[in-house]
């Protein structure tokens, strides 16, 4: 999950000719030329990030781990929408994790996890080549990746080539969708499928989509937002494990039933246009990240322009909203009566804890009292 994580920076810079770099000496040459003293004081994903290697190239564990072959690309094309980032990590183990860039903020990256829903990617045949090139036959590789680059992580364990195959320990998919049955070899996929290990959270949505894996994991979070909660900074971790969740409540959910059920309405067509009709109208607006993609404001304009949206689209965007506002009223009831809840324990514990104090006031008052006596 770390090294999930710290996909999600540039390291290409800090190379210079090396062909590797200890994480301890790439650590120093990425904060070369930026303020370690303000890392981590943002609520953004790119700062906790960059906290979060600032400890691990600190650590004896992880400081003298080799980073290799990082490379990163993005096409903004009519006919090319891909983000494709990846690297490699040798443990001290003689093992190597391959570690596939999953979504960032970048409406790019968005765009192509949707196109997911409904077409083969970019992303997906460079993710293949990228193993085929850079993986020896001598090595042992653990793949790995969060969102997209999760299903980067499985889709090219199922596909490379058979002698590297039997080379890959695990394939670990952090809150990755899973393949559309279209667009994998089912034969190979049945040969890696024992070592591929999903990990969700409690409230899933990306996780959700085309779900396939036998062996899966669910974390607890400790957020009640669905889009937050793909954030693996909110999953509960104990040790070296995540805390499980509630398996119940997971699979009775109310956001990942909305998401399925708009699956089920809808077919690869109906999500083509939509997505194609919808980041039109962002790009009409000049928004280019999520972060720009919220606040009242926004939101009202981006529905009056999908009022224009053609009759597919405008059908499509309706059943998703559907979807969604049939199952709003029960989840926000029960995120209420659950807040509400934990607000009357924390009321009753504190009144229990004031009393608490005030008898132990009154009992050191005493025995005050009796030694003046």
């Amino acid at each position: 999950m770390l090294f999930a994580q710290m996909s999600y920076l540039d390291f290409e810079a800090c190379f210079h000719g090396e062909k590797y770099l200890t994480l301890k000496d790439l650590s120093k040459r990425y904060f070369a030329d930026r303020d370690i003293t303000q890392i981590g004081t943002e609520k953004n994903a790119s700062k906790s990030v960059a906290y979060m290697l600032y400890l691990m190239a600190r650590s004896k564990r992880f400081e003298k781990c080799r980073v290799h072959d990082c490379i990163s690309e993005t096409h903004n094309e009519k006919d090319l929408v891909e983000r494709f980032a990846a690297m490699m990590i040798d443990l001290d183990d003689h093992t190597t994790v391959v570690v596939f860039r999953g979504t960032d903020d970048s409406l790019i990256s968005w765009k192509e996890d949707l196109m997911l829903s409904y077409r083969d990617i970019a992303s997906q045949y460079d993710a293949l080549a990228y193993v085929n090139q850079h993986c020896r036959f001598w090595r042992r590789y653990r793949f790995i990746g969060h969102s997209k680059g999760g299903y980067l992580a499985i889709y090219a364990a199922a596909h490379c080539n058979y002698l590297l195959q039997r080379r890959i320990i695990e394939v670990y998919s952090d809150d990755g969708p899973g393949l559309r049955s279209e667009s994998y070899d089912l034969d190979k996929y049945e040969r890696i499928k024992d070592r591929y290990k999903l990990i969700v959270p409690a409230k899933d949505g990306v996780g959700t989509i085309y779900e396939m894996a036998e062996n899966k994991k669910i974390a607890q979070i400790s957020v009640f937002n669905i889009i937050a909660a793909h954030n693996m900074m909110t999953w509960q971790v104990e040790g070296n494990h995540v805390l499980e969740a509630d398996k119940n409540a997971y699979e009775t959910d109310l956001s990942r039933k909305s998401i399925l059920k708009f699956l089920e309405e809808t077919n690869t067509s109906q999500r083509a246009v939509f997505v194609e009709e919808f980041f039109n109208v962002l790009a009409e607006m000049n928004i280019s990240s999520v972060t720009e993609f919220s606040g009242p404001v926004v939101i009202s304009k981006i529905m009056s322009r999908m009022s224009r949206m053609d009759d597919e689209a405008k059908s499509t965007a309706g059943k998703m909203i559907r979807a969604f506002t049939d199952n709003i009223g029960s989840d926000l009831q029960k995120s209420i009566s659950d807040s509400t809840e934990q607000i009357r324990n924390r009321f009753f514990r504190k009144k229990t804890d004031d009393a608490e104090i005030k008898l132990n006031q009154e009992k050191e008052t005493l025995e005050e009292e009796t030694t003046e006596l």
